[in-house]
């Protein structure tokens, strides 16, 4: 499959979760393989994968293009927030413990809606900055100007009201409003999927539904902004984007995405953490999600169907 940049992105997310996850990554984007990369900001591999990343750079004969990947599923509070709902300590630090279905809830708690807004765009700013900040020279050369912002989060929890309005606001106060040119809209069809119904984890159905009500609002919002986004595939075969799947599944969806004229995104995990790599800032869930076989078969689908 030969990837037009304008209809089809082939993305790897969680870049920086350790060393062995991004060096995996890093080997598909020199094959060619890749179109972007989400860059995951408050890992304690952060510094190290960034390194590599920017030794590796200039020998891409295709360079990805970069997103934030926005987090507070888990991971290192990179503002220092102290809301014992938001976030835990752990040594010196504090990572962050806040449930899906907490902050979804605290959109619709005034008061509390505005004080958890305060606290994430802060953290934003600071997770949009250390990324920014260590990308390699020339990287994201979308539209006009070098440097241009991407965004999208960790469990798609950029999805939520309070977070999504945090993470704008983020973007606005810290004076990148003209710089932001795409986010995620984890907005995912269902047609496509009924042809391998009982394939996949029914709480991926679950997601699936919410994440489609709730980009309705996004999706209005970028609009008005005139940020882009597109239609991404990911999230009910999440974890298990196998390359028998996805062959049967691609012409249907490329197809949807073409009659819609809107750019398609396919979120693949190709990475893995080994056994030996120790992130404790991460939840035990996560933990169990990145170490997973399934990711070894999206490597896989990665190198045999995306060309």
């Amino acid at each position: 499959m030969k990837n037009d940049l304008y209809s089809i992105d082939i993305h790897a997310d969680d870049y920086a979760l350790s060393v062995n996850n991004s060096r995996r990554i890093l080997q598909l984007i020199k094959d060619g393989k890749l179109d972007s990369i989400s860059v995951i900001p408050n890992s304690s591999s952060f510094d190290e994968c960034m390194e590599m990343l920017c030794e590796s750079w200039d020998s891409f004969a295709k360079k990805p293009l970069v997103s934030v990947h926005l987090n507070i599923a888990d991971g290192y509070s990179l503002s220092g927030i102290t809301d014992p709902m938001l976030t835990a300590k752990l040594g010196e630090r504090r990572v962050f413990c806040a449930s899906w279905g907490r902050l979804f809830l605290s959109s619709f708690v005034p008061g509390r809606r505005e004080a958890i807004i305060a606290e994430l765009k802060k953290e934003f700013a600071a997770q949009i900055k250390a990324v920014s900040g260590r990308l390699p020279a020339g990287a994201n050369p979308t539209g006009a100007r070098e440097g241009t912002l991407r965004l999208d989060s960790h469990t798609h929890t950029h999805m939520i009201p309070v977070v999504f309005d945090a993470m704008t606001d983020a973007v606005h106060e810290s004076g990148m409003a003209d710089k932001l040119s795409f986010v995620r809209v984890s907005g995912e069809p269902l047609m496509p999927f009924i042809r391998i119904t009982g394939t996949f984890p029914a709480v991926n159905l679950v997601k699936n539904l919410i994440l489609n009500v709730l980009s309705i609002r996004a999706r209005r919002k970028l609009r008005h902004a005139g940020v882009s986004f597109g239609i991404l595939w990911g999230i009910l075969m999440s974890g298990r984007m196998d390359k028998k799947r996805v062959e049967l599944l691609l012409p249907v969806i490329t197809e949807y995405a073409r009659r819609r004229g809107e750019k398609l995104e396919i979120l693949f995990h190709p990475g893995r953490v080994l056994q030996g790599e120790e992130h404790p800032e991460f939840s035990r869930g996560d933990d169990l999600f990145v170490r997973s076989d399934n990711r070894d078969d999206e490597y896989q689908a990665v190198t045999s169907v995306c060309r």
